[in-house]
């Protein structure tokens, strides 16, 4: 005969997890992984244009340097590593041997002899942390039964860093209107010497890769 208290379980779907996730929980990390995709996608893109080139003379000839691509790779294991079934590295690894989830970070180097184009090279600059959820991540896209063989939470919304297998989150920070200049009056001014006076203007300019610097009136 059926027990029914297993049938009622079984019927219920108990410890069975959901075809989908959450949308309103999803929403907790949103802001994190958007801000962090915008990074990878467009906002470093845009920082390595702006970077000016590196010029120096070596004996009568003049050499030029300048970064022209850049690539962050996914968590993996080092190239070469035998008898692995997967080389990629997940979250809840780095948790368990208190490692960083990171990705490597590699730059496409175009150099220049007296303005004659040389072979270009790749050079690794180490390591960064990769954003859980984030386009980097390998828990992006999975469902919530996936994430669930992946030692994770099936509700897992990602926007923090796992460091040294410790969960580290950045914190997000109200700054002042951007490129929009403000009028503040601050009696320490004055102290700075006879031309000055209380009174100065505030203005914090944004590009669009994101970078900022505030000029003080």
């Amino acid at each position: 005969m059926e027990n029914p208290t297993l049938k009622n379980l079984t019927d219920s779907n108990f410890g069975v997890p959901p075809p989908h996730q959450n949308e309103v929980l999803q929403i907790l990390g949103a802001p994190h992984v958007q801000s962090f995709n915008y990074m990878l996608e467009e906002g470093l893109t845009m920082a390595v244009k702006d970077l000016n080139p590196v010029e120096f003379m070596m004996g009568e000839r003049r050499v030029r340097l300048t970064i022209s691509n850049y690539t962050i790779a996914s968590p993996c294991l080092p190239f070469g590593t035998i008898c692995v079934k997967d080389t990629n590295i997940y979250p809840s690894e780095c948790r368990q041997r208190a490692a960083t989830y990171k990705g490597k970070l590699l730059i496409d180097v175009d150099w220049y002899i007296d303005d004659v184009q040389q072979q270009s090279f790749q050079k690794d600059l180490g390591d960064i942390p990769i954003m859980l959820k984030s386009n980097r991540c390998h828990l992006s896209g999975l469902s919530p039964k996936q994430l669930v063989r992946r030692g994770e939470h099936e509700q897992e919304w990602g926007g923090y860093f796992v460091i040294k297998g410790h969960e580290k989150l950045i914190r997000m920070l109200l700054m002042t209107r951007r490129n929009y200049p403000i009028a503040i009056k601050r009696n320490g001014w004055k102290q700075r010497g006879a031309l000055f006076s209380e009174y100065g203007v505030s203005i914090r300019c944004v590009k669009d890769d994101q970078t900022a610097t505030v000029c003080r009136l």
